[in-house]
């Protein structure tokens, strides 16, 4: 009884589902896709503006070292910590939540950061809403192999993208101007490396009340 009130609670955050049947839950694992274009501005072709000519790819040279991470792995009951907080969020979230993915822009630089941070997507992000999109430089390739799970729960898609020839920020901006060809959840959620999730995430992290 009182798992079914804290749930209502949680799901009122919820915006309106116009969904008529369960969204479809995806499986643990990684896919990797190719490299992907971007579609550059009219303007910016019709003028061949040099800025927008793809910059050549960099090889990564990542700094690498071990996460000083020691969150608890297993309850007091012996019962993974993962797998107890996303059966407490199953509840949170109710039966048919909206599709949720969850995006990260981010680049050789910050390998050690989300390595952090995609340990505590592991314990805190629902496994349920949707996919963890990676998206990389051309060139990042070989970082793959420091940064993710071995044994993921979640669904990871690692996407990479050529780089076009403008200062960071900007080109950081543009590249989120296109998460739509990365996504077709029905929100997507955007984090920085530099980020992590400290708690489990619920509705009313993501919504106000039905927004």
């Amino acid at each position: 009884m009182e798992k079914a009130k804290g749930g209502k609670i949680y799901q009122s955050f919820l915006p309106v589902s116009k969904l008529s049947k369960l969204s479809p839950r995806v499986s643990p694992g990684i896919l990797i896709k190719n490299t992907t274009e971007f579609q550059l501005p009219k303007i910016c072709v019709n003028r061949n503006a040099s800025i927008w000519k793809i910059c050549k790819a960099i090889p990564c040279t990542p700094y690498i070292d071990k996460p000083n991470w020691n969150y608890p792995r297993t309850t007091m009951a012996g019962e993974k910590t993962g797998d107890f907080v996303n059966r407490v969020l199953e509840i949170a979230w109710g039966s048919n939540p909206p599709s949720v993915d969850l995006y990260l822009r981010s680049g050789c630089n910050g390998i050690m950061e989300m390595k952090y941070l995609f340990q505590s997507i592991e314990i805190f992000w629902p496994r349920f809403l949707g996919s963890i999109i990676i998206v990389l430089d051309a060139g990042d390739e070989a970082i793959l192999k420091y940064l993710l799970p071995e044994k993921p729960a979640h669904h990871y898609i690692i996407e990479f993208e050529h780089t076009p020839c403008v200062p960071g920020r900007v080109f950081n901006q543009y590249s989120y101007l296109n998460l739509d060809r990365h996504s077709s959840a029905d929100y997507v959620v955007t984090i920085d490396s530099d980020c992590i999730l400290h708690s489990p995430v619920t509705p009313d992290l993501i919504f106000r009340q039905g927004r």
